[in-house]
């Protein structure tokens, strides 16, 4: 399996391949694995005009935010007009405190969280439970 990351390498080509560009969406969830060692997600708001970085382990890239909104903007119609979208850097999330184990359950939570419109109700004290959490849906074949 090729591990090449397309989106960090700017590979609009392959992209737009695995990709309908006129799909419709109001949010879109784009996980980034920086250098094979963290996780962190960018999510592109088509109501609110707004990317945000979540990342549980450093402060919001604007560099990763910048790089992965240029790319997405030449795959995506609906993210066309990114480039002129509000960017939000604020750190008003759950972070990681205890390891950096985590960060692949921190995104997923934050994924989770914004799809159903939740608060973000967890933290480092409850990845253990999440955890298991996850492994019964994923066992089960269903989110709760």
């Amino acid at each position: 399996t090729n591990s090449n990351p397309k989106i960090l390498n700017n590979d609009v080509e392959t992209l737009q391949n695995w990709c309908s560009n006129d799909i419709d969406f109001d949010l879109l969830f784009c996980p980034i694995n920086i250098n094979k060692k963290h996780w962190s997600l960018i999510t592109f708001d088509c109501v609110s005009q707004t990317v945000n970085n979540y990342d549980s382990l450093y402060s919001p890239s604007l560099k990763l935010v910048e790089s992965t909104s240029k790319v997405l903007g030449r795959v995506f119609t609906k993210l066309k007009s990114v480039s002129s979208w509000k960017v939000n850097v604020a750190k008003d999330f759950p972070m990681q405190n205890k390891n950096s184990n985590d960060c692949g359950v921190f995104i997923c939570c934050f994924a989770k969280s914004l799809a159903f419109n939740k608060a973000f109700d967890f933290s480092q004290s409850t990845m253990l439970s999440i955890r298991k959490n996850m492994q019964d849906d994923i066992l089960n074949f269903c989110l709760d």
